[in-house]
């Protein structure tokens, strides 16, 4: 490098060079977008799968002995941490469970049919 006379050699080579403002988007941010994508999309199949798996579980038990009013709100909620429709079934799901509970303690035993058809 030429210096022109009178200019200071030693602080040109201190100084470091300045970074670039705005680098260009390369393979490294496009590799992380994608892998972010793809761990959101592996994860909905995940709950997706793992949650219809736990309602169909329950439905089965309807049928067969088991535990199917715990089955399925469980399912449910597995489903609820993805999809909102799964969120808005399990709040109607409590909701008409609490109006049972309230029905079964003043008595009323028709209210299995109040709770699955409600007026």
């Amino acid at each position: 490098m030429v210096s022109e006379p009178g200019e200071d050699r030693s602080q040109s080579l201190d100084r470091a060079p300045e970074p670039d403002p705005d680098p260009p988007p390369g393979p490294p941010s496009l590799i992380l977008r994608l892998a972010r994508g793809s761990y959101r999309i592996a994860r909905r199949i995940v709950i997706a799968t793992v949650g219809a798996t736990v309602v169909l579980v329950g439905a089965v038990m309807f049928f067969t002995p088991g535990p199917a009013v715990v089955v399925i709100p469980i399912g449910l909620a597995i489903l609820a941490l993805e999809f909102v429709w799964a969120r808005r079934l399990l709040r109607l799901f409590r909701v008409r469970a609490r109006q049972a509970a309230r029905a079964y303690r003043r008595g009323d035993r028709d209210y299995w049919r109040r709770w699955l058809w409600p007026r």
